[in-house]
Parts: C-alpha cells; sequence; structure tokens
C-alpha cells in the first residue's frame, strides 16, 4: 500500500465514520429517533412534524457544536504539540489551564447570576 493510497484512505474513512456519527448523536436521545427521519429533517424539513423541529432547533446544532469544539481541541492539541516539539504537550505548559481558570473566575465575579 502506498502512502499517498493510504493517508487518502484514512481520511476518506474518517469522513463517513464522522458522518454516521453525527446522524447517529441526532437520532439518539429521550426520544428515539430512527436515521431515516433524520435524513428527511436535514434534507427535506417539513415544520409540521414535531421530530423535525426536534432534530433542526436542538440537536443539529449541539452536534455540530460538540464536532467544532473537538476539531478545535484536536488542532490546538497539535499545534501545541509541534510548538513545543514534545508529544505529550499539555495546556499546563503554554498557561491555557490557569488563564481558563482565571477568565471563569472573572466571569462569576462580574456575571453571578448567569447560568453555567
Amino acid at each position: 500500500m502506498t502512502k499517498p493510497f493510504g493517508t487518502a484512505a484514512v481520511v476518506i474513512i474518517g469522513i463517513i465514520a464522522l458522518a454516521f456519527g453525527l446522524f447517529l448523536s441526532v437520532s439518539l436521545g429521550a426520544a428515539n429517533i430512527h436515521l431515516h427521519t433524520v435524513w428527511e429533517a436535514v434534507f427535506h424539513f417539513d415544520s409540521q412534524q414535531t421530530s423535525h423541529q426536534i432534530i433542526r432547533e436542538l440537536r443539529l446544532p449541539r452536534t455540530v457544536g460538540a464536532a467544532l469544539v473537538g476539531a478545535f481541541l484536536a488542532v490546538s492539541g497539535a499545534i501545541m504539540q509541534g510548538m513545543t516539539r514534545n508529544a505529550l504537550a499539555s495546556p499546563e505548559i503554554m498557561g491555557v489551564t490557569n488563564g481558563s481558570a482565571f477568565a471563569i473566575a472573572i466571569a462569576f465575579a462580574f456575571f453571578p447570576g448567569q447560568s453555567s
């Protein structure tokens, strides 16, 4: 197996697994919804169906947000490992953990009534 073919295969399999995981994440919940209904809600939205509204307004934004947060964390971890040239780099090395704790303390001080 050549290197470009293997890389392309991993990328394609990863995209397929991500798409399946996203659809599965949207379909599972307090009210289980079939994958076919998820497909219809994404590509043929009908505002009269409650399941389509649940998918479009609640589950899909959370699922896409979770996928984006995971992607951003992966990229930031790769950048941190590349900058420090340390395969075991952690957020404490660059002060990310302390900075985020400081931001949370400031938010609690200035916005005490906000929910988490």
